[in-house]
């Protein structure tokens, strides 16, 4: 059985590759709500701090209501590994993860969900 415990630390700014891999999902952001879409940007980087995974919200251009940025960079992140079970990896993301997002991310795998820059996400570990 998986729980989910809240890390209320909120000590993004005390690791580096922590802030780095913000700092993309922000541009992630930035580049989906120039494209019209939601501006709402995520990343997972490995236990080493390479980004093996990048996403945006695509729920109008693809027409897929399951395409937000965490899902799509839950796909890419599985999809380099070639496996979904994403063992000490770190999922960050601009915004808290809706239930679908969290739920994606915790299935299964020991991911690490950074707080947003603003401190509204909850960061959860597995």
């Amino acid at each position: 059985m998986q729980t989910l415990r809240v890390r209320d630390d909120h000590r993004v700014q005390d690791r580096p590759e922590d802030v780095a891999a913000l700092r993309r999902a922000l541009d992630e952001a930035r580049a989906a709500g120039d494209s019209g879409e939601v501006p709402i940007g995520a990343v997972v980087v490995d236990a080493s701090g390479t980004v093996i995974g990048v996403g945006r919200n695509e729920r109008e251009a693809t027409n897929d209501p399951t395409s937000h940025a965490e899902v799509v960079a839950l796909r890419a992140a599985g999809a380099a590994l070639g496996d979904w079970r994403l063992e000490g990896c770190t999922l960050a993301v601009t915004l808290e993860p809706c239930p679908m997002c969290a739920w994606s991310s915790a299935r299964g795998t020991r991911t690490t969900v950074l707080p947003d820059p603003c401190g509204t996400c909850c960061a959860t570990a597995v």
